[in-house]
């Protein structure tokens, strides 16, 4: 980055010079400087794309390309006809001036969130992806984990599974920092579009090829949290390498083999059973890829050589920056650069083909047999995700599901119980209930969902009377210890606002007031029928002092509270 920085501070102080005084130095300056930019964009364009430096390069080749185009602005600015359309261009150019960074600002702020980065000693891939994109994205944890969705069928034009819409996220985000994201997108679409149409009841001879697919997805998740760990931990090429090579034998063991037995199968180009396939070794298995067309351009980075040059003693030796290997009657030297970007690359190729295979599994509702520390850990049940919500956003010191009842147990806190159970309800239409319970809670208020959901229907566009009947409608369908959860001071606040205006000689009340009549019935709160009957039979009587003696009542009532329930501990739950 200091050459480009030098190349704009050079250019400015020219093109100042240069309007200041046209003289012959100031003159030669200015065309130095240009030269200084034009060819610093076009050694950008020239620069050789390996990862994992593709996104930085981009990043540099547009920002470079800003810079380059600086001088045609400032060359109109200097040549203007009139002070207005110099004043006019040189606002143009400075705007342009101030922006030439941004795409390197752009890029230097993924890299500071990358995912290895993120979160805290112990947390998953996940955990750490949705709690940075938190950080980075207004709305909850919840809004940001649906943009994998959303992404991924806008890439793919599929239906996507929240499972593999979490996986799209934490992959795209990782192919869009180190990797070759034009290249990781495409084989995603490409790749899904082959497993669209491909035969999986062929492959699914016995379980092994899922058990397969299981083992190698959690291998995956680790991997690419280690290989982005790699070049945030290290900074010398030659160590890079070096521990990238022997990380990369072991994924092109435990995630190529069983990515490449699936894809030859689901091709044709083999026909053997699995658990047969997949003893030929990854090895054997990738030279069965290279050689069929339409599956080799998705495996690159997938060279023998590479993968094979650990384990064998004296295999490779570096000698400046190059690297040579040598196995058997097999030789090759290359710089370590392309060693690196091989092994990003298999890593890139591996990301979109597994994800693709996954979404069309998922697509097709074929169970993977995932254990239930594997789920949580690439959240790909919707209780992962409510736990990881839970705990990065409401600080919970202890997630369950109880086969189907979710329970939170959270800190002391804000009376908000309700509103944090409702939000983790959403997020999955089987659970049957949801409990948020804050320490020293005494006591559990039960909500119906339905109820809760029929409450947020009927204050859309109401009116602020009909939205207050709702929310005592509301508190009327919860239950605290068995029994209903409205008070008849409660509903008295109501009868008290409405039936004072009422008697004043709004008679558009007599409707919300009748509403409030039949929560009186229904609870037995005789009293406070009485007053609504007595107050609508005004209507028809003009009886003074009984006007009087209800206004008196309605006066003291209304001093009740209108709000909406709230408790330290609340249950949803999806039926009544």
């Amino acid at each position: 980055m200091p050459e480009i920085e030098t190349a704009v501070k050079v250019f400015t102080s020219a093109v100042t010079h240069f309007a200041e005084e046209s003289s012959p130095q100031a003159t030669q300056d200015l065309a130095l400087a240009i030269c200084l930019i034009n060819d610093l964009h076009s050694r950008s364009e020239r620069a050789a794309v390996l990862r994992p430096y593709v996104a930085l390069r981009a990043a540099m080749l547009e920002s470079s390309g800003r810079v380059a185009a600086l001088w045609g602005m400032y060359r109109e600015t200097l040549t203007a006809p009139t002070v207005r359309e110099v004043q006019r261009l040189n606002v143009r150019a400075s705007d342009s001036l101030r922006s030439w960074r941004a795409p390197i600002d752009e890029y230097e702020e993924k890299l500071r969130r990358s995912i290895s980065q993120s979160g805290e000693a112990g947390q998953t891939l996940i955990e750490r992806t949705l709690g940075f994109l938190t950080d980075a994205h207004e709305g909850t944890l919840l809004d940001i984990a649906s943009l994998g969705v959303e992404r991924a069928e806008r890439l793919t034009g599929r239906s996507v599974s929240p499972g593999a819409g979490t996986q799209f996220l934490v992959q795209s985000h990782v192919a869009s920092v180190w990797l070759d994201n034009e290249r990781f997108e495409r084989t995603v679409v490409e790749a899904s579009d082959f497993c669209r149409f491909a035969d999986v009841d062929a492959v699914l001879r016995s379980d092994l090829p899922l058990l397969g697919l299981a083992a190698s997805q959690r291998r995956l998740a680790e991997a690419v949290l280690g290989f982005e760990a790699i070049l945030s931990v290290e900074t010398d090429e030659e160590t890079i390498f070096r521990r990238l090579l022997k990380y990369h034998a072991e994924v092109y063991e435990e995630v190529g083999g069983p990515i490449f037995a699936w894809y030859l199968l689901l091709s044709g180009a083999k026909t053997r059973p699995y658990e047969k396939l997949i003893e030929e070794g990854a090895t054997a298995l990738a030279k069965a890829v290279n050689a069929e067309k339409s599956l080799a351009s998705w495996f690159q980075g997938n060279e023998r050589l590479l993968r094979n040059a650990p384990s064998h003693v004296g295999g490779y030796w570096i000698e400046k920056d190059l690297v040579h290997v040598t196995l058997g009657s097999e030789k090759i030297s290359q710089s370590i650069g392309w060693f690196v970007d091989r092994a990003y690359t298999f890593l890139e190729s591996v990301m979109a083909t597994s994800w693709a295979l996954f979404n069309e599994l998922e697509r097709r509702d074929i169970d993977i047999p995932f254990s239930e520390a594997d789920k949580a850990y690439l959240g790909l049940t919707s209780f992962a995700m409510a736990d990881m919500f839970a705990k990065m956003s409401f600080g919970a010191l202890e997630c369950r599901d109880d086969d189907g009842d979710w329970h939170f147990a959270l800190p002391s806190g804000e009376a908000d119980a309700v509103a944090k159970a409702v939000a983790l309800m959403t997020t999955n239409a089987d659970v049957r209930s949801v409990t948020v319970s804050r320490a020293g809670a005494e006591s559990t208020l039960r909500v119906s969902l339905t109820a809760w959901e029929t409450y947020e229907s009927a204050v859309i566009d109401a009116s602020v009377e009909d939205i207050v009947v709702a929310g005592v409608e509301f508190r009327a369908a919860c239950t605290l210890r068995g029994k209903s959860a409205l008070s008849e001071s409660d509903l008295r606040a109501a009868v008290g606002v409405f039936g004072s205006k009422l008697l004043a000689g709004d008679l558009t009340l007599v409707r919300q007031l009748r509403r409030l009549d039949r929560l009186a019935v229904s609870h037995s709160y005789a009293e406070t029928h009485n007053r609504i009957v007595s107050a609508l039979a005004t209507l028809r009587a003009d009886d003074q002092s009984e006007r009087a003696r209800l206004a008196a009542d309605f006066r003291i009532w209304m001093q009740g509270d209108l709000s909406l329930p709230t408790a330290d501990s609340a249950v949803v739950v999806r039926t009544a």
